[in-house]
């Protein structure tokens, strides 16, 4: 079939459960394609479809989500990807087994960068980037990392700061590095984007690596603070504009102050937080407030926000929360059910689709 098609483009793979090896082999027939989206490809070795994935010489956006076979990689052995071209890279893999996935990117225009393994060894894939891909603009690492032993939060800073083009940084793992002793506090790091979703023992690393991050808009956290409440864990942020909270614990009795934390947020959505009470009093900024299925939310006040437009309140049948609006001439409140509601088009997921890919040339790929 590819031989028929030599000057095939774009091609996409999915839910294939025979003759993926000879299809992986048959690329290299593809001299022209430059888009190549594979899932759902039980049984292939990681290492030897990277392999031909390299004799593809026009690829320039590559998504290859597999279940490898455990035994198509020895353990120990380091995955290489070599590609003068690829500028878009998103790769996954499920190996269920206790073995790390140690992986080396050769790619020097490699723009996106998303990698989510059982088991990602964090050293060798960072320190090949580094050498490799200086235009790198976004990086998402996940899901469960392997931190080189000893490193802090100063490591991960300096990382970042190592990719001067770096706007976009995700990382999803149990834990972050720990907080350094004594941070450089001359650190300012390029990131306008941030995702964490990380269970916290020290959230002073989760401090140090924002304090370092004075350009930052766009902020989304699922994270478990021990603090008595979420001002007290992060700094303020007077650049975010767009903040979103999910999964988020906190104790009994605890608030969350909007103003003291992100006091310039445009758009904000909390989406099954564990919080008893919201505070956002002279958020002037603020136009857009979602709450999703926070179920210990028993108040809500917000005051002195002219520009806010929306407040959506989506919780479960018979949450009732003690209302208090003051001074928002614009506002609408839409109350729901969590479970019925409906999606406000052209509001948060509008606004914040730069977390999934902040290039726009992406995007088509993903369409």
């Amino acid at each position: 079939v590819f031989s028929a098609v030599p000057k095939l483009e774009y091609l996409k793979v999915t839910d294939c459960e025979c003759g993926t090896a000879e299809l992986v082999d048959s690329l290299r027939l593809l001299t022209n394609l430059k888009s190549l989206t594979l899932t759902d490809l039980p049984g292939l070795s990681m290492a030897i479809t990277l392999e031909a994935i390299t004799s593809v010489p026009s690829l320039a956006e590559l998504v290859l989500e597999l279940t490898p076979d455990p035994a198509g990689t020895a353990p120990g052995q380091i995955v290489r990807l070599c590609h003068g071209r690829l500028e878009h890279i998103r790769l996954s893999a499920r190996l269920y087994t206790n073995q790390s996935t140690s992986l080396q990117l050769e790619c020097p225009r490699l723009r996106t960068c998303e990698l989510s393994f059982d088991r990602l060894d964090v050293a060798t894939v960072t320190d090949s980037l580094r050498a490799r891909s200086p235009l790198l603009r976004r990086l998402a690492l996940g899901k469960l990392l392997e931190w080189p032993v000893g490193v802090t939060s100063q490591w991960l800073c300096e990382l970042v700061a190592d990719f001067p083009l770096l706007q976009s940084l995700g990382v999803t793992s149990r834990l972050l590095p720990v907080s350094a002793r004594d941070p450089r506090a001359d650190m300012s790091l390029p990131l306008t984007h941030l995702s964490l979703r990380v269970s916290l023992s020290d959230d002073g690393a989760m401090r140090q690596l924002l304090q370092a991050c004075p350009h930052l808009r766009c902020l989304d956290l699922a994270v478990t603070f021990p603090q008595a409440s979420l001002g007290s864990a992060l700094p303020a942020l007077p650049s975010v504009t767009a903040l979103r909270l999910d999964e988020v614990m906190f104790p009994r009795g605890a608030r969350l102050d909007l103003a003291a934390i992100t006091p310039n947020a445009e758009q904000v959505s909390l989406a099954s937080v564990h919080v008893d009470r919201l505070v956002a009093v002279r958020c002037h900024a603020l136009r857009n407030l979602e709450m999703r299925n926070c179920l210990r939310m028993s108040q809500v006040e917000i005051a002195d926000a002219p520009r806010l437009e929306k407040v959506r309140f989506d919780g479960p049948p018979g949450q009732q929360p003690q209302w208090r609006l003051r001074r928002c001439p614009l506002v609408s409140l839409v109350l729901g059910n969590a479970r019925g509601a409906s999606h406000v088009p052209g509001a948060w997921d509008d606004y914040y689709e730069f977390l999934d890919d902040p290039d726009e040339d992406f995007d088509d790929y993903n369409d």
